[in-house]
């Protein structure tokens, strides 16, 4: 896991040290190519992690939260946490961002579950998740009672709710 942030980490200072070559020879990079930068950054970082979670044989578990951006855009941030052990031996908790989407409708549970299933089967690791954590929206309740619907084989237990 840790190659895949570093390799992450590696192209991004890559990009961000080229635009700021371009910047200090009188080149302005536009709004376009950094945009397309970025895509370019988060297919290479997500096609490494998706190889990486492949090979990781712990529990998974999966943070969501709904939220508006300043700029009134809707987004469902989902992030990825598992235990990796390290070079002594020693596990640490993980938190991997897997995916901001733009959420185009209402937030139901139903909408919000779909959304989740499709990123979780995109990374490959409906098969590893043990739980979800959200915030008491009841929108989330829903939400994962549809899920359990899918029976995923580790996503099993009683709900609670603090």
């Amino acid at each position: 896991m840790h190659s895949t942030l570093t390799y992450g980490l590696v192209i991004t200072q890559h990009i961000l040290h080229n635009s700021l070559n371009s910047n200090q020879c009188g080149c302005t990079t536009g709004l376009r190519a950094v945009s397309s930068d970025i895509s370019c950054l988060y297919s290479a970082v997500q096609e490494n992690l998706i190889k990486s979670l492949v090979k990781h044989w712990g529990a998974m578990y999966l943070g969501l939260d709904a939220w508006q951006s300043p700029n009134g855009h809707d987004v469902l941030r989902t992030v990825l946490y598992c235990l990796v052990e390290d070079d002594t031996g020693s596990f640490e908790l993980e938190a991997m961002p897997l995916d901001f989407v733009t959420i185009n409708a209402r937030h139901t549970g139903v909408y919000l579950a779909d959304t989740v299933c499709l990123i979780v089967e995109k990374f490959g690791v409906q098969n590893k998740i043990c739980g979800i954590v959200t915030d008491n929206a009841s929108n989330n309740k829903t939400m994962i009672n549809e899920i359990k619907k899918l029976k995923w084989p580790q996503f099993k237990g009683n709900t609670t709710w603090v």
